[in-house]
């Protein structure tokens, strides 16, 4: 009980003295703070950029789907490689 006592005995940091001391340890550790940063900015480019392609497929395939009309279904055999009929269009 008397550790416990002895923790909220402690005076706590203000807000200035925290900002202070994360600068302070931004400066003395350099190149982990720059690694650290790179990292966040590589991992929201990537996401921006996965994000970017996913609607951008997307709405190629609503485009190709709507452009084809509503009478209109494709079939398509995969691994036909050139035997036979590889593709064929069913319409009314």
């Amino acid at each position: 009980m008397a550790g416990r006592h002895l923790l909220f005995s402690l005076t706590p940091m203000n807000g200035w003295e925290s900002i202070v001391s994360a600068f302070m340890s931004l400066r003395a550790h350099k190149l982990r703070s720059f690694l650290t940063l790179l990292g966040i900015i590589v991992a929201v480019t990537s996401i921006i950029a996965v994000v970017t392609v996913i609607n951008g497929l997307n709405s190629k395939v609503t485009d190709l789907v709507t452009g084809r009309g509503a009478d209109v279904f494709t079939l398509d055999r995969m691994g036909t490689r050139g035997q036979g009929l590889g593709r064929q269009s069913l319409g009314r």
